[in-house]
């Protein structure tokens, strides 16, 4: 037999539903511009280049210094690069504007 008010179980099950809504609005919420640092993989998607490419770019002194930040992973570390500038200096960077 159904009754008018929700079960304890249907009410928390609504709550955790609208918990989740929010928190993939929260997520989603963030705009690539307000990104304070991209990795390599991410600069290289926005000018059709591979991560590789970005990181050899970065290792042969084409970004500036300003932009580069170097993340330390174990051994080795992770290049970020520093927000809509580095992507910008990477489109001068793959029209010429920028060489070695």
């Amino acid at each position: 037999m159904k009754t008018e008010s929700k079960t304890s179980l249907e009410a928390k099950v609504d709550l955790l539903l609208g918990l989740v809504h929010d928190l993939r609005e929260q997520a989603g919420s963030e705009t690539p511009s307000s990104r304070q640092w991209f990795s390599t993989a991410e600069v290289g998607q926005h000018v059709g280049r591979s991560a590789r490419t970005i990181a050899n770019w970065v290792q042969k002194g084409r970004f500036p210094e300003e932009l580069i930040r170097r993340v330390k992973r174990g051994d080795s570390h992770v290049i970020r690069l520093k927000g809509q500038a580095a992507k910008k200096a990477a489109e001068r960077i793959f029209i010429g504007e920028v060489q070695s």
